[in-house]
């Protein structure tokens, strides 16, 4: 099958890639820390579609016998399934040192999406003994990750890229990926990027895509 020919399959079985996103919008109480793996300092972004694995702390304010009293969190992970929608997270109110005791030991949230519908979610602690400045909070994330944890994330394989993150500023930050050398007897370039986005592609399908993209080829 040449070129031309997978580049056209992948146009009539897949949505528009620019079309696909997410948009993720967090409240102002929030200190966002990374997003599938990469570190961010945003509270507004917009990813592919798939999981979104956030991390971030809360911040907030409450008075206790007369004083004002700052409340910020452990490093919490949020995951959730995201796709061609607007979602905004909503934190619970922290009025007392008994609010924030009991959020830090069991975190909660509201997230919805454009229509306003509750969306499903897991949710955990990234916990560190010991110094807490200066944390590598991306290497702790893979590290948890791979010990599927409460609200982990499948670690993708080495070759394939990672999502883009667009920036609602018109920043951008790509993910990074590793690259394999291309030996004399490996195929061309544009075909290996053909076969990158038609196996990421494919994985985002449902079964009756995925059946009906197989007897496309097949012919």
């Amino acid at each position: 099958m040449n070129l031309i020919k997978l580049l056209a399959l992948t146009a009539v079985f897949f949505v528009n890639p620019a079309l696909a996103k997410v948009e993720l919008i967090l409240p102002s109480s929030t200190e966002s820390l990374a997003i599938n793996g990469k570190a961010i300092d945003v509270r507004k972004l917009s990813i592919d579609n798939g999981p979104v694995q956030l991390l971030f702390k809360y911040n907030a304010n409450y008075r206790s016998q007369g004083q004002q009293v700052r409340f910020t969190s452990q490093a919490i992970i949020l995951t959730f399934e995201g796709k061609d929608s607007r979602y905004q997270i909503k934190m619970p109110p922290i009025n007392s040192q008994r609010d924030a005791d009991k959020f830090n030991q069991q975190p909660w949230l509201t997230i919805k999406n454009a229509s306003g519908d509750h969306v499903d979610y897991k949710i955990d602690t990234l916990l560190k003994e010991g110094l807490q400045i200066g944390r590598d909070y991306t290497g702790e994330l893979k590290t948890y990750n791979t010990n599927n944890g409460i609200a982990a994330i499948a670690l993708l394989p080495p070759l394939k890229q990672q999502p883009k993150i667009m920036l609602f500023d018109n920043q951008q930050a790509d993910v990074e990926k590793t690259e394999k050398p291309l030996s004399a007897e490996s195929p061309q370039s544009d075909q290996i990027n053909v076969g990158q986005m038609l196996d990421f592609w494919y994985s985002q399908a449902d079964e009756a895509t995925r059946k009906a993209f197989k007897e496309r080829i097949n012919q």
